[in-house]
């Protein structure tokens, strides 16, 4: 999933995954900023990620802090 926030920054669930990770270096080549919602756990943030949110995708609370 890609959503876009208020602030211009782009959203992506799944980017830790190939095709998450596709969609992330396609969005930073056309100069988009990234932020990527990743499973808790994960240490580092996808290559060309400007910000990471950590937790589960059916958490209100997450999502909430994810698109803010």
């Amino acid at each position: 999933m890609v959503a876009s926030t208020d602030a211009g920054m782009t959203l992506v669930t799944g980017a830790t995954g190939f095709l998450g990770n596709c969609v992330v270096q396609a969005l930073a080549d056309a100069s988009h900023e990234v932020r990527a919602l990743v499973r808790s756990g994960t240490e580092m943030p996808p290559p060309r990620v400007e910000s990471m949110v950590c937790g589960d995708l059916f958490d209100r609370t997450v999502l909430r802090r994810a698109v803010a």
